[in-house]
């Protein structure tokens, strides 16, 4: 873990990705958090942000250009989805690697 970046806390947050076409390449889409931040230097306390895209992954823990998330709990929604599509959300390893 880079030593520059703050930790901020991130809470009922999602993962959500953007695709330049239909026909753009997985490997090409960037990946990329919402949800209420605490602690983080650039937002008041419960703002929702849209963070910058992910970098790389370490248990709940996410890297982007400028920040390291902790990702608490996950929007009930995002829950609910990942149910229906049959992705696991273990606590210990929320995020997929990017």
């Amino acid at each position: 873990m880079k030593e520059d970046k703050p930790i901020v806390i991130m809470q009922n947050w999602s993962v959500t990705r953007s695709y330049a076409t239909p026909y753009t390449a997985p490997e090409l889409v960037s990946h990329y958090l919402c949800g209420e931040v605490y602690g983080h230097p650039r937002f008041e306390d419960g703002s929702i942000i849209t963070s910058s895209r992910m970098l790389d992954t370490s248990g709940n823990m996410v890297e982007t250009n400028n920040t390291w998330y902790e990702l608490k709990e996950p929007d009930v929604t995002y829950t609910l989805w990942c149910e229906k599509m049959e992705i696991s959300l273990d606590p210990s390893s929320y995020v997929y690697k990017v």
